[in-house]
């Protein structure tokens, strides 16, 4: 893992991620790499929402390639995905290893109803859903 460090990028193992300080505000969360094997999806995602077809996943894809990853996904310390499931399978199909990402450890302190709403708000604003799915 590497984590970034104003200009320069820090290598940082997983056992000493997971002894960071915990971080309270989005701006502070720092970015890391993070191998995308080592993570796995929420477990609610499918429950509450369905993959992308493949016409999206393609098109996700093809965003990735051009403009590069604009915006880390979320994770729990354990590399359960809070936000970034579908971006994170688009990264694989374009055989990438690593993506940045924000550990989330301030969810896990808040407890499981935390993690579903950030699951939920994030799926939420990232979607162009139906009025109907807004719902």
């Amino acid at each position: 893992m590497s984590e970034m460090n104003g200009n320069r990028t820090v290598v940082v193992s997983r056992k000493e991620q997971n002894e960071q300080p915990q971080n309270t505000t989005a701006p502070d969360f720092p970015i890391v790499e993070w191998d995308l094997l080592e993570m796995t999806g929420h477990p609610k995602q499918r429950q509450f929402f369905s993959p992308l077809s493949p016409e999206e996943r393609r098109a996700l894809a093809r965003d990735l390639a051009e403009n590069g990853q604009r915006e880390p996904l979320e994770i729990l310390p354990d590399g359960t995905i809070v936000s970034g499931h579908q971006r994170r399978i688009a990264m694989l199909d374009l055989g990438w290893k690593t993506a940045k990402v924000v550990v989330r450890r301030d969810l896990v302190a808040a407890g499981e109803p935390a993690i579903e709403r950030r699951l939920i708000e994030a799926n939420c604003s990232r979607r162009q859903l139906s009025k109907l799915h807004q719902v």
